[in-house]
């Protein structure tokens, strides 16, 4: 599509004689005449960005606007969207062509307003239990097929049922691994993921997981509600624990866990369960990526502790492999 201010383009200048060329190679060009150019249109989204307090005292709050090039208008989203708003909006710009478009509702991406693909590290919500952690995607391949899922926290929930992010359906759950004294609190969840973990305020791309656990070393803990605390420092391994189970209110024993502290710091606290346990690849080509050392189980009364489930035991029991950048 080629767009000409004034009447449309005739054949015998520069891009008439360049359509020509693409159409002897079996393209096809349209010519569309229009009032504004691209460089007109940007100068008046411009305008109301310049002008836009201005405009907020006026009671016309402008919530999105830019270029439209198909309908060669400047389109707008009012919050609030009124009848009046969009006259006065009119009346204040008359050389200004508008098109009035619903609010698409945009926000910030984070953990607790994602869009697909989601990541590990986003804030979810189970219909049949409660708020927790995403922990880490996983893939396996099936019948000459290959799917893909999040990992989460069985005692989140209790039961099977579906997944909520910012208020919206985004999964549900079809595996859950929640033997009395065995390895695994987990469940995993159909959905759309993608190879990334939330760091701090960005996300990074999965490495693989580890392979191991050995006592001091370091590694960071990332819940939705916590966010990202680095140097916790691991105290002993192969740990087991019973903890009261919020929803049935039975006790049940996980071993197998890795036991993690930094003191004076808040590491984890209620909602975190199943939050990723990650290290940061330093140097070489994937420098900033992670490595998934497990997810969260949970926490201590001062909040400085935490344990988790090793990441390597999840992928066993589930017959999944991480599902990596690489």
């Amino acid at each position: 599509m080629i767009y000409q201010v004034g009447n449309a383009l005739t054949r015998g200048n520069a891009l008439g004689d360049a359509a020509e060329r693409i159409e002897s190679l079996g393209g096809s060009v349209e010519f569309r005449s229009v009032r504004f150019s691209k460089a007109q249109l940007d100068g008046f989204v411009t305008r109301l960005a310049s002008d836009r307090k201005e405009l907020e005292s006026k009671g016309i709050h402008l919530k999105g606007w830019g270029p439209d090039i198909i309908t060669n208008t400047v389109s707008v989203s009012l919050r609030p969207d009124t009848g009046k708003a969009r006259e006065s909006l009119r009346h204040a710009y008359p050389d200004i062509p508008f098109t009035f478009e619903e609010d698409p509702g945009f926000q910030t991406a984070s953990r607790v307003a994602d869009s697909p693909p989601y990541k590990g590290g986003d804030r979810i919500k189970f219909t049949q239990g409660a708020w927790c952690t995403a922990g880490f995607p996983v893939t396996k391949a099936t019948g000459g097929r290959r799917y893909f899922y999040m990992v989460s926290a069985a005692h989140c929930t209790r039961s099977y049922g579906d997944v909520q992010h910012n208020g919206r359906r985004v999964g549900t759950v079809v595996s859950r691994f929640y033997a009395d004294n065995s390895e695994l609190d987990n469940v995993l969840i159909t959905m759309s993921v993608g190879p990334y973990v939330w760091a701090s305020n960005d996300y990074r791309k999965i490495q693989n997981a580890s392979s191991g656990e050995s006592v001091g070393s370091q590694v960071c803990v990332n819940g939705s509600y916590t966010g990202l605390t680095c140097g916790v420092k691991v105290r002993q391994t192969g740990r087991c624990e019973t903890l009261r189970n919020q929803f049935t209110g039975q006790q049940h024993t996980t071993c197998g866990l890795v036991w993690a502290r930094k003191s004076g710091a808040q590491v984890a606290v209620d909602g975190d369960s199943c939050g990723p346990v990650i290290t940061f690849v330093r140097g070489g080509p994937r420098n900033g990526w992670v490595t998934v050392w497990g997810t969260v189980t949970a926490g201590s009364r001062d909040l400085s502790d935490v344990l988790y489930i090793p990441a390597r035991f999840i992928l066993r029991a589930s017959s999944t492999s991480i599902y990596s950048g690489r």
